[in-house]
């Protein structure tokens, strides 16, 4: 039985050198211990002299320190523990220092017979059945360096387990539990000494499963459980088929998607339809509303015989990827606030559209919101954006085929949209109702569009839109117009009107504006009381231009708040002049509602009056109705200021356009100053004069000075005379005169 034994020692002896792996030499040596074990204890029951017997018993005893040594040396090398380290190296040279020892002990017993002894055993009837050893006090120390080396391999398989994972700790347990039943066993028969020591079985069977473990099973079973630990945790589903289609395995991904999105019918299909031996595919998935984005792989699995095993699935799931790259391509070519396409993209969509639809007509549709910038510095970004984003909703309710629309800056909005889709009432209706969503700010928003018919779809789609920029710039500061086409004359007042941009600051500083007094008459005495300041712009290539003519270009650039500057200084000059000369007329000066928002009001006048050291009371600061269109109590508040300061205010134009009772209770104005020339030009003159008269009297009874613009005709004065009126206006740029010329009409007439 024990040559039996041997037989699988030697298999796995000659097994580990041609395995060459890391262990191979360790279980080579530990196997050779074994065998050598095995021999001795073997050859101590085969031979019948005493002589014999002793001799290979002490080489038998003696070898077992060895033999255990070889399995310390294995340990070390199998669980990995320090196996170069310092300190498993002098572990295993003090232990070869203690079975040197115990060697050299065993040979000094075949003399002296210390340590142990072989005694005859007989049966009842005297006949010699065997020999049993005899064990002397130096036999302890050979089970010392026995028993630490086995307290040293439970050690390190002990470590072990506590730190593997759970799929690595199996192995070192079996191995732990069958180490423990083999070191047990064997000591019960150290213990009860018998005639034969059984227990020495367990040496080959520990040593054959420790090379079938070390070089077959476990490399097997880790590869396994490492396959499958992968299969498990990786980002790719994995599912397997036998042949007959039925589903044998699924890894953990797979079941997650299956319960989110249930895709198992899709797998399914795509196997069957699969009949090449490998497939790749990249996938879009759509379930419930949400895109998946999947590279598949289909292998067909066969055996030797190219018979078909079953079917392999790998389904690498890209969504999230796929899904950044999607945010990161939207992100480039949509703005962000909105939504819309920015400038880059709807440009290069819009030249798309236009080359492959040439049979279509096409409008390029710009827009713009009035005076975006002070509901953004008035009012805050916050609800600036909200604007823009309601805008861009207004122009996403024109939804046809080929209509793109797009953010190109700021508060500037364009959209491509087919000729006969474009329905001018309801642009103007979708864009108007914008002022309905933020009625609560007591501001007016209005928006502007140009609109450019494409005629050459090969054309700069950025040059079409700066066309409808240029119509929707032609009517900008419009009060009752909202939409314009592109024209040719339109560009060649574009570049005029950039000229003028240009060198409006020089035109200020050569002195090409200048600041003339019209007459204001008192009606009762029909004497001079003062003048109201009228600009004129002697224009290098027009010649002599009224404020009429290019007050609105000013309005649309945002430059009329910077002619107020220069008028407000020319005026506090004149007066300053008057004062010295002793002239003691009051000045009309025009406030227009531009410099509300880009000046600080009450410091300018403020600051003139201490530079020229004029009057204030002088200074009638006029304000038309127009400013409380919007922002109310901001224009209120600055008035009242000035008012406090001891500037006249001046309400212009009452009743022309949008006035309201409230502005007389809010303001503290001082003169009310009527078109009469516009309200006669009503056919109803009856009803007219009565509403004249009825103003006359109303802003009378709140302690108001009257102001009347009219022609120059006596019926019209003496109306004006019997209703109430305080002073007069007459022909505004019909009576205009340069300062030298009103000064000496006062010198003349001296009719104060």
């Amino acid at each position: 039985m024990i040559y039996i034994m041997i037989l699988p020692l030697v298999f796995f002896t000659v097994y580990s050198l041609k395995k060459k792996e890391n262990v191979s030499a360790s279980l080579v040596i530990m196997n050779f211990m074994c065998l050598l074990t095995m021999y001795l204890y073997a050859s101590s029951l085969w031979v019948e002299e005493y002589k014999y017997v002793f001799g290979f018993a002490n080489f038998y005893y003696a070898s077992v320190p060895w033999l255990l040594l070889s399995v310390v040396n294995f340990m070390f090398i199998f669980t990995g523990i320090a196996v170069k380290s310092k300190a498993s190296i002098v572990i295993k040279v003090l232990i070869l220092i203690c079975c040197l020892f115990d060697l050299n002990g065993f040979i000094m017993n075949l003399s002296g017979k210390k340590t142990l002894d072989i005694i005859q055993k007989f049966d009842s009837t005297g006949e010699l059945t065997g020999w049993v050893a005899s064990y002397g006090w130096i036999f302890n120390i050979h089970l010392a360096v026995s028993y630490i080396q086995v307290v040293l391999i439970a050690g390190l398989l002990v470590r072990k387990i506590i730190v593997s994972t759970k799929i690595f700790r199996i192995k070192y347990e079996i191995i732990f539990g069958m180490f423990l039943l083999i070191i047990a066993v064997n000591a019960v028969f150290l213990t009860l000494m018998p005639e034969y020591d059984f227990s020495i079985l367990g040496y080959v069977i520990c040593a054959v499963y420790l090379c079938y473990s070390a070089l077959y099973s476990m490399p097997k079973y880790m590869s396994s459980q490492m396959m499958k630990l992968i299969s498990e945790n990786i980002n790719h589903v994995v599912v397997c088929f036998d042949s007959a289609g039925n589903k044998v395995y699924a890894n953990k991904k797979a079941v997650e998607l299956y319960s989110d999105i249930g895709c198992e019918s899709h797998l399914d299909e795509l196997i069957l339809e699969t009949a090449s031996d490998s497939f790749m595919n990249s996938e879009i998935l759509k379930v419930n509303g949400r895109e998946y984005f999947f590279d598949e792989e289909i292998t067909r699995v066969k055996d030797s015989k190219n018979r078909l095993v079953g079917v392999c699935a790998n389904l690498s799931d890209n969504t999230k990827v796929m899904k950044q790259m999607q945010k990161e391509l939207y992100d480039s070519t949509h703005d962000e606030l909105t939504g819309l396409y920015n400038r880059r993209s709807f440009f290069e969509y819009a030249s798309k559209i236009l080359r492959n639809s040439r049979d279509t007509e096409f409008y390029i549709v710009a827009t713009n919101i009035k005076d975006f910038k002070m509901i953004n510095s008035c009012f805050g970004t916050e609800l600036g954006d909200e604007v823009l984003i309601a805008q861009s909703k207004k122009l996403l309710l024109a939804d046809y085929p080929d209509t793109i629309h797009g953010r190109i800056s700021s508060d500037n909005f364009a959209m491509l949209i087919p000729k006969n889709c474009f329905n001018q009432t309801k642009a103007v209706e979708n864009t108007g109702s914008l002022q309905k969503l933020f009625d609560n700010l007591h501001y007016e928003i209005k928006v502007y569009i140009g609109i450019y018919e494409v005629s050459d779809i090969y054309e700069n789609v950025s040059s079409m839109y700066d066309k409808a920029q240029i119509a929707m710039r032609s009517i900008y500061g419009s009060y009752d117009r909202t939409f314009a086409f592109y024209d040719r004359s339109l560009m060649d007042k574009l570049y005029e009107e950039k000229n003028i941009i240009a060198d409006f600051d020089k035109f200020l500083k050569n002195g090409d504006f200048q600041v003339r007094l019209t007459p204001l008459i008192t009606c009762s005495t029909e004497k001079l009381c003062g003048a109201q300041t009228v600009v004129y712009w002697m224009n290098p290539v027009k010649g002599l231009l009224r404020e009429n003519t290019f007050e609105p270009l000013l309005d649309r650039t945002m430059m009329q708040h910077k002619l107020d500057l220069y008028v407000w200084d020319k005026a506090a000059q004149i007066l300053s002049g008057w004062q010295k000369k002793g002239i003691n007329l009051y000045l009309n000066i025009k406030v227009s509602q531009q410099s509300f928002y880009y000046t600080n009001l009450p410091e300018v006048f403020t600051g003139l009056v201490k530079k020229y050291n004029v009057n204030p009371e002088f200074m009638v600061l006029g304000v038309n109705e127009n400013c409380f269109t919007r922002d109310v109590k901001m224009h209120v508040d600055v008035l009242n200021k000035l008012h406090d300061a001891g500037f006249r205010i001046e309400l212009d134009d009452f009743g022309s356009q949008f006035s309201s009772l409230n502005i007389l209770k809010d303001i503290d104005a001082d003169i009310l100053k009527i078109n009469f020339d516009q309200f006669y030009q009503t056919e109803q003159t009856e009803r007219t004069l009565t509403i004249i008269e009825s103003m006359i009297t109303m802003a009378k009874s709140v302690g108001m000075i009257v102001t009347a613009r009219c022609m120059e005709f006596q019926h019209q004065k003496d109306f004006l005379r019997s209703a109430g009126c305080d002073i007069i206006q007459e022909n505004y740029y019909e009576n205009v005169v340069s300062e030298s010329e009103f000064e000496q009409m006062y010198a003349e007439k001296n009719l104060i």
